[in-house]
């Protein structure tokens, strides 16, 4: 339901939308060209699992990651940066996390960080998850995502 509002936005303010994902795997991008004429709002996306994949293609810094972590509010931010500078989208998405079920050993819990850029404005968000299945965890995220987007668009 999000995902068609946050079309409607888009296609009415004429915005384009880029996506580059981790734990979620490309479901966010998924979500939103499910609807027709995705296109009209649709670049593109990466689902950058690796951390080889998020340096490369989305030239994310080893730096940060060896700083903050791979689960990490910076490395969200330089994912949708990366995207931004690929697609040059009106909004740029960066999702990293960890879904479960085992944390990583830099991190304390289960979680994801998103970033969302939109022009000169960043929006961050930070979702906790550890009473959540796998499943249960990306779609959460999926959807918060695009609670979001409909609250910064409308």
């Amino acid at each position: 339901m999000s995902a068609q509002i946050v079309f409607d936005l888009c296609v009415k303010k004429g915005f384009t939308m880029g996506f580059a994902e981790s734990m979620t795997g490309g479901k966010a991008i998924a979500t939103i060209i499910e609807i027709p004429g995705a296109s009209k709002v649709v670049l593109g996306g990466i689902t950058a699992y690796s951390r080889g994949l998020k340096e490369s293609l989305l030239n994310v810094s080893p730096k940060v990651i060896d700083t903050y972590g791979i689960v990490s509010s910076e490395v969200a931010d330089e994912m949708a940066f990366g995207m931004k500078a690929l697609t040059s989208a009106t909004i740029s998405v960066g999702i990293t996390g960890n879904a479960g079920p085992d944390k990583q050993k830099d991190s304390l819990d289960l979680s994801c960080y998103i970033t969302i850029l939109l022009g000169d404005q960043k929006y961050q968000m930070h979702l906790i998850f550890d009473q959540l299945s796998r499943t249960e965890a990306i779609d959460y995220t999926v959807d918060s995502l695009y609670e979001k987007l409909v609250e910064i668009l409308s």
